[in-house]
Order: C-alpha cells, then structure tokens, then sequence
C-alpha cells in the first residue's frame, strides 16, 4: 500500500480516467507516422507479434515498476525516489534519478514545442486550401516558408507551449481530467475521419494486406531491434509522467492490468493511424515514408489532390496537433508538481516557470532551422549529416537520457528496494513473480541494447 492515503494535488476519479490520461501522455507523433512504416517494412503482421512480445515482456514490466513508485510515494518525482531509497536503506543520491527524469521530460517538450506548432500551422494552412493542388516543389516550397521564418516559428511554438501550460496550470481535477474527457473524442474523431476517407479511397484492402500480412521473411535482427526501440520509446517511461500521474491513482485500482490496457490501446492506436494512412498514400502514388517527411513533405501532395482534401488535410494535422499535446502536458506535469510540493508555488505559477523552462531552449531548437542554421555541432549525430542544434537536442535528450533514466529505474525498483514492497503494491501469485524476474533479468540488458543502439 502507498505510504500516505492521498496524493496532495488530489486523485483521479476512477480508474478509466487514470488509463485514458497514460494513454493520451503515450499516444505521440510515433504511433502516427513511425508505427505504419515499421509494419510495412518490418514483416507486417509478423512485426506486429513481435512488437507485441516486445510490449508484454519489456514495457509492460517498467511501466508497472514506475506505476507502483508513483502510487506508493503519491509525491514528485524527486520526493518519491528519495523516499523510496531511504525506506530501502540507500542513499539520496538515488533523487538524482527522478531529477533527471524531470529535465529530460521537458528536455522533450521543446521537441514536441516546435513540432506540435508546426502541426498547428498546418491546420489552418489546410483549412484555408492552401494544401490543394499540392505537387512535390510546392510542398517543399510551403514547408521551407514555414521553417525559415524565426518569427512565425516562434509564435506558433509559443502557442503550443502556452496551450500545454494552461492544461497543467489547472490542476487534476479541472485540467488534466477535463482535459482526458474532450481530448480522447477529439483524437477519436479525427481519426474516424481519416478512417473514412481511407475505405472511401478503394486503397484500403491493400493498407491492410501491407500493415497486417505476416510477411516472416522480413522480419530479421534489424526488426527485433526496432521493435524494441519502439515498444520503448513509445511510452516514455523513466521520465515522471507514468510515476506523478499513478500517483493519483487509488489503492484498488490493479497497476499490471491498468499497463496492459494502456499498451493494449496505445497499439491499437497505432494499427487504426497506420490503416488510415497508408491506403491514402497508396491512392495517391506516394511512398510510405517516416517521421517529418511523411507530415509536411507527403501528406500535402496527398491532401492536394484528394476529393475533400482540405477536410482530410484538417483531420491529419490535427490529429498530429493533438498527439504532440497531450504528449506535451503529461511531460510538463512531474516538474510541475515538484514545484508545487517542494517550493510551496501556486500551480498556474509553477506551470508559467515550466513553460519558460520549455519555451527558452525552444527558442534555440527553432533557430537551428535558419538564423542558426550553419550552427552545427557536430559533423554527423544520430545519423543526421549536419545536424543541426535541434537533431543533437533530441538525440541527446531522446535517445542517451531517456534509456539512462530507465535503467536507474529498473535499478531502484528491481534491485535496491526490497521485494515485499512490489509484492505489497501488485499482489503475489505468478502475475508478481514474471513481473519481478522480467524487471531484474531481461529489463536492463533490454534498455542497455536501446541505448548502445543510437550509436550504431
């Protein structure tokens, strides 16, 4: 059981809130234009099982771990994992971990800052037609309009800093949960649209026989790798949202079934973005390809020229918009928290600092695409020839820090506290014991391949 009854920004209302609101923080940018392409690439179907494999025996394990912290210290970050170290009779130093969970997860806000903002613009280039009769040049063209000029980069990141911030500031019960119960139908919504737009293109079988035929001769050491990248990547774990918000959580509520739900629907999400996307590209000729070639290179051209594209174009953008902040807010919220308990601030106060702690290297990630563009400090990082400020921000941030933030987690949890505490917070039985020897065994070889990873 927690250490004390009742966290002190308060409790979710019931266990589906507390799902919903891990499963929006999980739902980014990846499972929209990364997930399809590794099905596609990676076997199909036969990806997918071991994608699944992946998610069941490595995220399943850590999210709990970071869950039953959360719920047993009902604190920030930092607090909790010093408490959890002195009960176990370890040093404070421990706190450092929680720190540095803090500072990566708004380390990652500025990325999703200026990518979200960048998806904000596009709603309304999208919905103004700027989008129709969209060929390769001009979408090239738009996007090189948008990322050269500093000042309407800064104001639509600032907006989306600002939007994030406002969303925290309001507390647990009138913003983080108001903000799940209108987010998700919003999220669905956009999504049944593309969903409709794609079985009305006479694409979609094919979607389906490219992201769900088990292809086994694709899948090699090379799809391991990516499942296992991604199954990671795609929750953030480590970084204090999955911990501040279990903290909220009450003491009946099942923490293994609550993170195989989350999991379960993240996927899910996955699966239906990708069968909304791909037989889209597939109508209109394009390739599938990732990341921000696929939102502001590809999609324009598809857009452009499909039957209601400026409604289809809306949809896309929004939902890109929608996944990059509800990421956003649920990484703001652990610092947010912390300065709540331990500097003793107002919550909207604590949530401005937040955002100026965002919004301050925002203004130098968003500079490296043209003021400081020749500003590149290193000649090739993360397999990005000259990468610029924003590439090494996220590398960085993304892939050192995250998986270094995970393996103190598996440290502490798995090694340094003692074994009654998860078997308090979980329950015994077979469920408890695979959980235990997952997290101690496959877990941290697991995340020390993720991380030697990003130099290969």
């Amino acid at each position: 059981m927690s250490l004390q009854r009742r966290s002190p920004h308060g409790q979710w209302s019931n266990r589906l809130i507390f799902i919903g609101a891990v499963c929006a923080a999980s739902v980014g940018l990846g499972n929209v234009w990364k997930f399809p392409q590794l099905l596609a690439e990676h076997g199909g179907g036969a990806f997918l099982l071991l994608y699944l494999s992946c998610l069941l025996l490595l995220t399943v394990p850590l999210m709990a771990a970071e869950a039953l912290l959360g719920r047993r210290g009902r604190a920030n970050p930092y607090s909790t994992w010093k408490r959890a170290a002195n009960e176990a009779g370890g040093s404070s130093l421990w706190a450092a971990g929680g720190a540095l969970g803090m500072v990566t997860a708004l380390l990652l806000v500025v990325g999703y800052g200026v990518l979200g903002g960048w998806s904000l613009a596009y709603v309304f280039r999208a919905g103004g037609g700027a989008l129709q009769g969209m060929d390769a040049v001009g979408a090239q063209e738009l996007f090189r309009a948008l990322t050269s000029d500093p000042e309407r980069m800064l104001t639509w990141m600032t907006l989306f800093v600002v939007m994030s911030a406002m969303i925290v500031g309001r507390g647990l019960r009138f913003g983080l949960e108001d903000a799940v119960r209108w987010l998700w139908p919003a999220l669905l919504l956009t999504l049944g649209l593309l969903l409709v737009a794609a079985v009305g293109s006479g694409k979609f079988l094919a979607g389906v026989k490219l992201l769900l035929m088990p292809r086994p001769e694709q899948v090699g050491l090379a799809a391991l790798l990516a499942a296992l990248e991604h199954a990671f990547f795609s929750f953030g774990l480590g970084l204090g949202a999955v911990l501040v918000f279990s903290a909220y959580l009450d003491d009946r509520a099942p923490l293994l079934g609550s993170c195989a739900w989350i999991v379960g629907l993240d996927t899910l999400f996955g699966l239906l973005a990708g069968l909304a996307l791909v037989p889209l590209l597939e109508a209109t000729g394009q390739p599938l390809r990732g990341g921000v070639a696929l939102g502001f290179e590809i999609m324009p051209q598809v857009v452009g020229v499909l039957r209601f594209g400026d409604w289809i174009g809306v949809g896309f953008y929004l939902l890109l918009f929608l996944c990059a902040w509800t990421s956003a807010v649920a990484l703001m919220e652990p610092a947010v928290a912390f300065m709540v308990e331990r500097w003793r601030l107002e919550r909207p106060l604590a949530a401005g600092y937040a955002a100026v702690a965002v919004w301050l290297p925002g203004v130098a990630a968003l500079l490296s695409f043209n003021l400081w563009a020749h500003l590149q400090p290193f000649e090739q990082w993360a397999g990005v020839v000259h990468a610029t400020l924003f590439d090494a921000l996220l590398f960085f941030a993304g892939r050192l820090l995250l998986p270094l933030c995970a393996l103190l987690l598996v440290l502490l949890v798995g090694w340094r506290m003692a074994r009654q505490t998860g078997r308090l917070e979980l329950g015994g039985g077979a469920d408890w014991h695979l959980w235990y020897g997952l997290l101690r065994f496959l877990a941290p070889p697991a995340l020390l391949v993720i991380g030697l990873g990003a130099f290969v």
